[in-house]
């Protein structure tokens, strides 16, 4: 009679604790099924993905949504001044195109997974020109992405083409431009064209060759004969159109700068990242120490052009 008891009893609350889970279930449902309609019929927009950290902060970015290309990781992107709906994404894949802002994605140069792609940039009185940078030395395309030729006159040697990492084009000249990569043996890491890319000059000063490769390079919109370099031993100015070079700047912290980007209103202040990012007010003459508490490796700085003390870093 005892076991007979226990059994009820345990039945009955087996039946109240499968009713409490139902009753949570239709609960969390209800709210939810208008919400994944909503959703699905608006694919792009996922909503406001939050932390605590960002609600603290507002300026932080929240609203995101993932949209392509698929081709790799993404590692440089370009959007056309005259029509930003149209942007360039460089992929391990190679470049990828969009004329909708970014909701959808074509291959524009070479989409396989060998063709990886590491700058990208517009020519600025011409956005139909575009430069694109990679394991595959330089490409240009003169009609918006529909089609790519290299440009490698200069570049290239018995071991192949040069690994370019930075792109540069003088706001000024844009027929003038930059390309900065690796120092792998008889490689510059700086190269000049001032054709538009259909030949290159081998700058190679001292002291890149054979010491630092070139991750990132930044002129000066007001002084374009001003460039600033990003290397793996520090950040090195050029006054001179990219002729000499000297070394700026190389803390104890860090000395990998994977980015450098100058203030277009104000170009005396220029960023450099690294382990966090480091201010410069006066050219690169003297340097902040990144702020406290952020010390992660930087990868891209940008200034808003419109409102220059607002700066992103990723």
């Amino acid at each position: 009679m005892r076991t007979s008891n226990n059994t009820r009893r345990r039945a009955r609350q087996l039946c109240s604790l499968v009713m409490v889970l139902v009753g949570l279930v239709i609960g969390i449902a209800l709210p939810l099924a208008p919400a994944n309609v909503a959703a699905s019929a608006e694919p792009a927009d996922v909503g406001p993905i939050s932390s605590a950290h960002d609600q603290e902060n507002p300026l932080s970015v929240n609203r995101w949504s993932s949209n392509g290309p698929e081709g790799g990781s993404v590692t440089a992107l370009a959007i056309d001044p005259s029509n930003p709906v149209i942007i360039y994404a460089g992929a391990g894949g190679g470049v990828f195109r969009s004329t909708n802002g970014g909701e959808s994605w074509t291959a524009s140069l070479s989409p396989d997974y060998n063709h990886e792609t590491y700058a990208l940039v517009i020519d600025p009185n011409s956005s139909a020109t575009v430069y694109a940078g990679g394991n595959f030395g330089v490409s240009k395309s003169a009609d918006g992405g529909t089609s790519w030729y290299t440009i490698n006159n200069g570049l290239a040697n018995q071991y192949g083409n040069a690994f370019v990492y930075s792109l540069a084009v003088d706001p000024g000249t844009p027929t003038t431009l930059y390309a900065a990569g690796c120092t792998c043996p008889g490689y510059p890491s700086i190269s000049k064209s001032t054709d538009g890319g259909t030949s290159w000059n081998t700058l190679n000063p001292e002291p890149f060759n054979q010491q630092h490769f070139v991750i990132s390079l930044a002129i000066d919109p007001v002084s374009p004969s001003t460039l600033y370099a990003g290397t793996s031993g520090g950040v090195f100015k050029a006054t001179n159109a990219g002729s000499n070079w000297s070394l700026i700047f190389s803390p104890a912290f860090g000395s990998n700068f994977n980015v450098v980007a100058v203030d277009p209103s104000k170009t005396s202040i220029v960023y450099a990242g690294s382990q966090g990012v480091s201010r410069s007010t006066d050219a690169g003459a003297t340097w902040s120490a990144p702020p406290i508490g952020f010390s992660r490796t930087t990868n891209a700085v940008v200034v808003d052009p419109l409102t220059t003390s607002t700066v992103y870093a990723g």
